[in-house]
């Protein structure tokens, strides 16, 4: 796996982050569409993806400062649960 963490290589999966969080409004709630690229500029919006493939595993969207971060929406592809997607999407580890 592989965490991006960086605008410009999490930009070409911001269509499918935004896909993806639009099927699953229950869940993540609404975000516009610019919501995710000003984020992803921020450096608050990371892509977890497959280091092979390129596949996108899953997202995290948070904001606020350390030590009080806040998590907006974060998602694992159904196909990539249970294999430490979540943990590699931590935004502070001690």
């Amino acid at each position: 796996m592989r965490v991006l963490t960086v605008a410009s290589e999490v930009e070409p999966y911001l269509p499918e982050v935004q896909q993806l969080a639009d099927s699953n409004k229950e869940a993540l709630g609404f975000l516009p569409t610019s919501a995710y690229s000003e984020q992803a500029e921020r450096g608050r919006l990371w892509v977890t993806t497959d280091k092979a493939t390129g596949r996108l595993l899953g997202f995290l969207l948070f904001g606020g400062r350390f030590p009080s971060l806040k998590i907006f929406q974060v998602y694992v592809a159904g196909f990539a649960r249970k294999r430490g997607v979540g943990t590699d999407l931590e935004p502070i580890r001690e």
